[in-house]
Parts: structure tokens; C-alpha cells; sequence
């Protein structure tokens, strides 16, 4: 497991002081439907997970581990920590659910009345678009990936004779003990049929991208993820002509087996009257860095920082930050006319493998004009256990897994007055007996604010507790202020850099990261 860093570390270790149950909490009556909710879908027979999590005999044996990964959040794999804007299906734990589980483990894990657990949930084998529009599907292809991962795409013709609003997509891998992850583009340029018919193996190599900057992010899958359904009244625009290609990420020794992953579209009957939603790379290593070129020198450790101006009035539905072995962090906020400010997401500790786009449970509408920021951290030293060479090396942008990236892809809409007031739903749990349990909770932190965020001389504390203290510590865990029924914090003589403000009361804790920038 990769060493956490001190922040999320001090997150994850107050977030556990909440006060445990007077008694135990038990598989059948408080566990069960955490895990089959949050888990199960990926620890299930023939899934990606190791180890299947289907029953109370499956888990069992695994507790400790359980424990370990919750309360360092590691799993359920969301390296974006929880932020003032919710994300819908956002696979986090709350600190309800994580406390529960380390008090069940504790306790030596008691199974309670197994009689009454709830079922284990039914993992569908069928395909959920079952009468698709369109089928794309590539050739069986045997993976290479023998030391090193094997990044394919797949390029295909769609002569659909006319443009295509895309309502649904469900990316079905062939084999998904070997499919990491599947991403899919449409390209209107032919670069990437030349591509895969230069290459003598089924598809072409590729990583970070398609081999084409124009190609646009049309959908992907990740582990556990089911079919993706675009909102009523939206939907993605195939134009007519267009190529789709599929990338596949292969991870290292899977080689010699064979995956053949298809893609499932469902069309609109008419598209006309839909929002269209586009992606664009708003944030990127080429346009928006202030501080570059994109370039890491060996054994250093560099902070960049991009910017970008919204020219419209929009919407913005997702998120989806990349960067490749040498990452180690990355935040990004808005910064709107008004100067108020909305943390779009914030990743600490960058994963590789676990890239996800991040889709907001409510549209975030930005201005014309607003400001998008994002700093992102690179490790190019030996403290980096990710690092693909040895001794370190010079890394600079671009597509191989030894180069770098540093993208953010918004997927938007142009804005409509009440598009604020639109709400995502998450998708259904695995389990019916599990539709209502701890997991589906609002994190309470939606009734404390503070801000403003990033601060310079001082931050307000707003909440509607009357009786409450608030503790304010730096980066290396120094309590610096802790005091009652503050409504304001002078921050002037605090130096730059991030810092924890917790606000709580006798049942409650409120844990945010606050940047102060002078």
C-alpha cells in the first residue's frame, strides 16, 4: 500500500473520533449493506477485485485488512478527498460508516443474526443496454503487457449516415480480470485509422491519448462502474463521419490473455431540443500553465500552476484530471467574479491507477469570466515508489508513461437559468435490502462554511451550532489555535501553504483544508 501522506492521514484520524456505539455493531444489522454498497462491486466473482466480498464467510477472514484500508480511505478506491461541491456516486465512505466498521473489527467482527443479514446482491451478468443502437466491438486481442502495462486503442469507422445524440454507453469488457480501465474518443481526423492499420496487431499502442490531440472524450469505465446514462433532456453529440475509438489499459502481467471489450450506444430517437455536453481540456500543460514548460529535472520535486478563463456562461457537469507515473497531488478551485470561491476537487495523493472523472451530484454553474485554478505536484526523486525509472530521470510532457501530463477535463453545458437546481441522482445499490443504509447519508459538513477558501488575513466560520470549538492545525499536525464559538479567524500572520480547520460539537466533526495565500 503507498504511504499516505500527513494530511489525508490526519483526516482520516480525526474523522474516527466520532463516539463509538454503546455496543458492538454487527455484520447482519450495521455491516453488511456497507460493504454490499460500496464494495461488492468490484470484490465479487470474476470482477477485478482479489477476493470476492459476497458474504459474511468471504469477509471474515480479510477484517483486518478491512480495517486498514477503510480508515486510510485507500478503499473504496476516490483519491479526491470529500469537498465543499458533493459528487454524485462519489464511492466515499462517510465517518459514520468507516467508525462502524472499525468498531465491528474491534470487536472481533461479530456476525450478529445471519438469519436477518440482508442478501447478498444479485451481480447482474446480462448487459443493461439490452437493445443498444450501436455496437462497437474490437477484435480479440491478446495482451503484451508482460513487465510493463499495455495501453491499446481501437479505431473504428461509424458511417451512421447522420449525426447521433448518444443517450447511453456501456462499455462491457471482455475480460475484466485484465481490463484496468477503457476509455473512448471520437476523432473526426482519419490520423487514427492510419494508426491501427499501420500496427499488425488488432488495434495500435497508445497512452495518455489517442495519438490525436483534436479526438474528443465522448465516455470510460472503471472498475465497478455500470452503464452510464446521460440525463434526461442532454446528450453527447457523435457527428456524422466521425471515428470512435476505444483505449484499453492493459496492467502489467496480464500478458497471454485475451480480452475482446465492446461498447454499447444508445441513441436518441430525435435529437432535437437536447443540451448538448461537450468536454474540452480547460486546464492543460500547453495553454493554461503559468509556470512552464512541463518539465521535472531528475531527483526534484516541482509545483505547477495552471490558469484558465471560462468565455462563456456554462455549466459544468464533471471532472476529469490526468497526469501520469511522476504525479503526486492535484487541486483545482474557481474563482468566480464575485470572488467567492468553490472547490471543485482536491487530490492529495495522486493515483495512477485510479483515475476517475468526478461528476457533481448538482451542475456548478461559472460565469463568464471565471477563473479556473489548478496547482499540481510532481516527485521525481526516490521517495517516489511510483517512479518508473531508476535512478531517476528527466521528465518532460507528453505520451509515454515515462513523460508527464497535467490535464483537466470539464465536461459542460452552456448554461440555462436553474440548472443549480438540477440534481444528479446516484445510481441505485447493488443490493434492494441495501437501498437504505449509512452510505446513503449527506456528509454533514453541508451546514458548516468556511470561507473564503483559498484565505488571506482572515477566514469566517459559519454554523449553526451555538456551542462548538474550532482548531486550526498546520501541515505537520502543530495545533495552532483551538478555541470556542469562533465566527472568525485572523489568518494574517500564518505563512502560505495549507492548513486544517476543524470545527466541532459533542457528536459532530467537521474536518476542511484551507489554503492561505497571501
Amino acid at each position: 500500500m503507498a504511504t499516505r501522506k500527513l494530511i489525508p492521514l490526519l483526516i482520516a484520524s480525526v474523522a474516527l473520533n466520532y463516539s463509538a456505539r454503546s455496543q458492538s455493531p454487527t455484520w447482519a444489522e450495521d455491516v453488511a449493506c456497507i460493504v454490499y454498497n460500496n464494495c461488492t462491486k468490484c470484490h465479487h466473482p470474476g470482477g477485478v477485485a482479489p477476493v470476492p466480498f459476497m458474504s459474511y464467510e468471504d469477509i471474515f477472514p480479510k477484517r483486518a485488512s478491512v480495517r486498514a484500508y477503510v480508515v486510510d480511505r485507500s478503499m473504496p478506491p476516490s483519491p479526491a478527498l470529500p469537498g465543499h461541491v458533493p459528487f454524485r456516486d462519489d464511492n466515499l465512505l462517510t465517518a459514520e460508516e468507516i467508525q462502524t466498521i472499525v468498531n465491528w473489527v474491534n470487536a472481533d467482527a461479530p456476525s450478529g443474526n445471519l438469519s436477518m443479514a440482508p442478501p447478498a446482491p444479485q451481480i447482474p451478468n446480462e448487459e443493461e443496454i439490452v437493445i443498444p443502437s450501436s455496437v462497437i466491438q474490437m477484435a480479440d486481442y491478446t495482451s503484451q503487457a508482460d513487465h510493463s502495462d499495455d495501453y491499446r486503442c481501437f479505431a473504428f469507422e461509424t458511417n451512421f449516415g447522420e449525426d447521433k445524440w448518444v443517450t447511453g454507453i456501456e462499455i462491457v469488457p471482455g475480460n475484466k480480470s485484465i481490463v484496468h480501465h477503457v476509455i473512448m474518443y471520437e476523432d473526426a481526423n482519419d490520423i487514427v485509422l492510419g494508426l491501427d492499420e499501420a500496427d499488425p496487431l488488432p488495434g495500435y499502442t497508445c497512452f495518455g491519448g489517442v495519438g490525436d490531440f483534436a479526438a474528443n472524450f465522448v465516455g470510460g469505465w472503471v472498475p465497478g462502474q455500470s452503464a452510464q446514462f446521460i440525463p434526461d433532456g442532454m446528450g453527447i453529440l457523435i457527428p456524422n463521419a466521425t471515428n470512435l475509438i476505444i483505449q484499453t489499459h492493459y496492467p502489467h502481467e496480464t500478458a497471454g490473455q485475451i480480452d475482446s471489450t465492446k461498447v454499447n450506444l444508445r441513441f436518441a430517437e430525435n435529437g432535437d431540443g437536447l443540451r448538448q455536453i461537450r468536454v474540452i481540456p480547460l486546464i492543460n500543460h500547453i495553454t493554461s500553465i503559468a509556470n512552464g514548460p512541463l518539465f521535472i529535472p531528475a531527483n526534484t520535486v516541482r509545483t505547477f500552476h495552471a490558469e484558465a478563463v471560462v468565455l462563456a456562461n456554462v455549466s459544468i457537469v464533471s471532472v476529469l484530471p490526468h497526469m501520469h507515473l511522476i504525479g503526486s497531488s492535484m487541486n483545482c478551485y474557481a474563482v468566480l467574479p464575485s470572488m467567492d470561491t468553490i472547490e471543485l476537487f482536491d487530490i492529495p495523493e495522486w493515483d495512477f491507477d485510479w483515475q476517475l472523472a468526478y461528476h457533481f451530484r448538482s451542475p456548478i454553474r461559472l460565469p463568464f469570466g471565471t477563473r479556473v485554478i489548478a496547482d499540481a505536484v510532481y516527485d521525481n526523486t526516490v521517495n517516489n515508489e511510483h517512479n518508473p525509472s531508476s535512478p531517476p530521470q528527466n521528465v518532460s510532457a507528453g505520451e509515454a508513461t515515462t513523460d508527464e501530463m497535467f490535464l483537466i477535463f470539464f465536461s459542460y453545458l452552456n448554461y440555462q437559468a436553474g440548472d443549480e437546481n438540477i440534481v444528479f441522482e446516484d445510481a441505485p445499490p447493488l443490493s434492494a435490502a441495501c437501498a437504505v443504509s449509512v452510505s446513503t447519508h449527506e456528509p454533514v459538513r453541508t451546514a458548516i462554511r468556511i470561507s473564503p477558501n483559498p484565505a488571506d488575513r482572515r477566514i469566517a466560520i459559519a454554523t449553526p451550532w451555538t456551542e462548538y470549538l474550532v482548531t486550526v492545525y498546520d501541515a505537520f499536525g502543530r495545533r495552532l489555535l483551538s478555541s470556542h464559538n469562533l465566527t472568525e479567524v485572523y489568518t494574517g500572520n500564518l505563512a502560505n501553504g495549507m492548513y486544517l480547520v476543524i470545527v466541532e460539537n459533542d457528536t459532530e466533526r467537521i474536518v476542511e483544508k484551507v489554503m492561505i495565500a497571501h
